[in-house]
């Protein structure tokens, strides 16, 4: 499976108490944690036991792997309607075969994404230091409120920065919402670089 999908880190087996009892990369009788028991895994974990669905878990970094993953989860149900195992896999967030690295970027632009509970579930330009203030960071209400009000509307793009309040910082940014997976997609720039663009271009044609 981890040769088909290259951008994973591992899948593992969880029993419906939460006990992860065997995971790929890791040796056999090394201690596996608890999924129920994390505060990173167990919101994901408890649902993927309720629904049919496929569920996506917070950002977080599984010690046991040395790598910071998107956790997805799906149950196993039996002939009698019982769920005694969870399927779980990590997808590698820094990995170069993971689709939002198998192509380049602009510099200037930056791709996020964003749960409903308003945790970063993934953003393009992170550099491995500041996982830990980006992955684990609420983002602020008043960018939280913005993206809420574009599920009600058809107006998808919003001029704001959600780590900074200063005018020098703001940005520009197209809002998508994936319903199923109760997550934002965001495409953002920085105000003053696109209105560098559009002057210059104003320019060039003139």
């Amino acid at each position: 499976m981890m040769n088909i999908n290259k951008g994973m880190v591992g899948f593992g087996l969880a029993r419906s108490d939460g006990q992860l009892i065997i995971v790929s990369k890791i040796p056999k009788g090394k201690k596996l944690p608890n999924l129920s028991s994390n505060e990173q895994s167990k919101n994901s974990f408890l649902k993927a036991l309720h629904f049919d669905t496929m569920q996506i878990g917070q950002t977080y970094f599984m010690k046991e792997l040395g790598k910071w993953v998107i956790p997805i989860r799906a149950r196993i149900v039996n002939d009698k309607g019982n769920v005694p195992l969870v399927m779980t896999a990590g997808i590698n967030i820094d990995g170069g075969e993971t689709s939002w690295n198998s192509f380049d970027i602009n510099q200037d632009i930056t791709v996020q994404i964003v749960r409903k509970d308003g945790f970063m579930q993934f953003q393009n330009n992170a550099l491995k230091n500041e996982h830990i203030k980006i992955y684990r960071t609420k983002l602020n209400e008043k960018f939280l409120k913005q993206l809420s009000e574009t599920k009600l509307s058809d107006q998808n793009l919003i001029t704001i920065d959600p780590f900074y309040d200063n005018e020098q910082n703001k940005m520009v940014s197209a809002v998508s919402y994936l319903n199923d997976y109760g997550l934002y997609t965001i495409v953002s720039t920085k105000y003053n670089v696109l209105y560098s663009h559009i002057k210059n271009d104003i320019i060039k044609t003139s």
